[in-house]
């Protein structure tokens, strides 16, 4: 069976489609998502080594995230074969074993204190809770996992069933919650680095920084 024919004619891909095409514009639509309506750019040789280190984290994660799509590209045109299951295994275990220890770098100390500042000068939603930025990155964290175990769950079902209609309907949407995965991924890092870590630069000072890294290095028992 022809994956690339059945994406084509699976009717929930229809239904997107049709979506697309009526007026109007989604709430979360790339263009306005990647056009935030306020950032503090800091060029990255201006930042704290805490922030640089975090930037490095996302250049090694977009990077593992493209070769993770371009599999996807080759699954969806040419079926799985051993090469792409190799990535994609890869791409999982990369993403178990970097992706949380980043989140838990960003969770020790410098969201808390983040989302303190933020609201110290305003900048929070009206409601009780007074959310921020800080708590959309930090529900990105739980949302990223979530579509990760998924996608890598559908992958595995899709090479266990012996019916080749459902074994192909399921790696369609393994693929689709693998490409969801990536897009959440892109952009939550597109958030970070104009919005969030420009703030921090900005609005913390070296010795809480600092602080932060050393809180890191405690916590995960590895270098900032």
């Amino acid at each position: 069976m022809d994956l690339k024919k059945l994406n084509k004619d699976d009717p929930l891909d229809r239904m997107a489609e049709k979506s697309a095409d009526t007026e109007g514009m989604s709430p979360m639509d790339p263009p306005d998502a990647y056009s935030p309506p306020s950032t503090e750019d800091v060029a990255y040789d201006t930042m704290h080594p805490f922030l640089q280190e975090l930037m490095d984290d996302h250049k090694r994660l977009i990077a593992q995230m493209t070769t993770f799509e371009e599999a996807l590209q080759q699954i969806q045109t040419s079926g799985l074969s051993n090469e792409t299951g190799q990535t994609l295994r890869n791409s999982f275990q990369f993403f178990e074993e970097n992706f949380v220890v980043h989140n838990r770098k960003e969770e020790v100390g410098f969201f808390p204190l983040l989302k303190r500042r933020l609201i110290e000068r305003g900048e929070h939603g009206t409601t009780a809770e007074r959310k921020t930025g800080v708590d959309v990155m930090q529900n990105d964290h739980t949302r990223a996992v979530q579509l990760a175990a998924v996608a890598c769950s559908f992958f595995g079902l899709a090479v266990r069933l012996p019916d080749e209609q459902s074994r192909m309907l399921t790696l369609s949407r393994a693929v689709q919650q693998s490409k969801d995965l990536i897009e959440h991924v892109r952009l939550h890092i597109f958030r970070e680095e104009t919005i969030l870590f420009g703030f921090a630069n900005n609005h913390f000072s070296a010795e809480e920084l600092d602080q932060f890294q050393t809180s890191v290095e405690t916590e995960t028992g590895k270098p900032a």
